[in-house]
């Protein structure tokens, strides 16, 4: 049987981790996708920031906590200098905190480094086509209700009825 080839062009990635190993992994499994093309790997922030302005990819897979320049202050410096170059942030934070940041600072995706390949995969693909992604975890933290102690009760109040 005869592979479809593909209409659309290959999307061009930077991968940044501050961890060889991470970088090794994420550098192999995306090269077995035709449709997706890494053209430069980076393991800090400012190495980021230089590796976009050389390569000009269309999405940068973005790890948060890294030497030198972490990953949400190189997000905000990115969308200011190349505001169509899509961020997705690959992280180990699971935390609304993290996320917020993140999200702020103009990345489009926010996914866990324990996701799947095949969702990796597909979140590239997502943010490619202007889409936002997150991973279920998150999604879960961003919009779970925070749980109050058993002892505290909502207050059917509102804030001119308390006065």
């Amino acid at each position: 049987m005869q592979k479809a080839v593909s209409q659309c062009k290959a999307i061009n990635i930077v991968i940044v981790d501050d961890h060889q190993v991470v970088l090794d992994g994420f550098l192999a499994r995306l090269e077995m996708e035709e449709e997706i093309n890494v053209i430069a790997t980076a393991s800090n922030g400012v190495e980021a920031i230089e590796a976009v302005s050389r390569e000009k990819p269309d999405v940068v897979l973005m790890d948060v906590s890294m030497p030198v320049m972490n990953g949400i202050e190189a997000t905000m410096l990115l969308k200011e200098e190349y505001p169509d170059v899509k961020v997705l942030m690959l992280t180990m934070h699971d935390n609304r905190e993290y996320i917020m940041k993140v999200m702020q600072a103009g990345a489009v995706g926010y996914m866990l480094k324990e996701i799947s390949a095949e969702k990796m995969v597909q979140a590239i693909k997502t943010v490619f086509q202007g889409s936002t992604y997150f991973c279920e975890s998150v999604t879960q933290t961003l919009f779970t209700q925070p749980i109050m102690p058993a002892n505290q009760k909502p207050n059917p109040l509102s804030r001119r009825e308390e006065a």
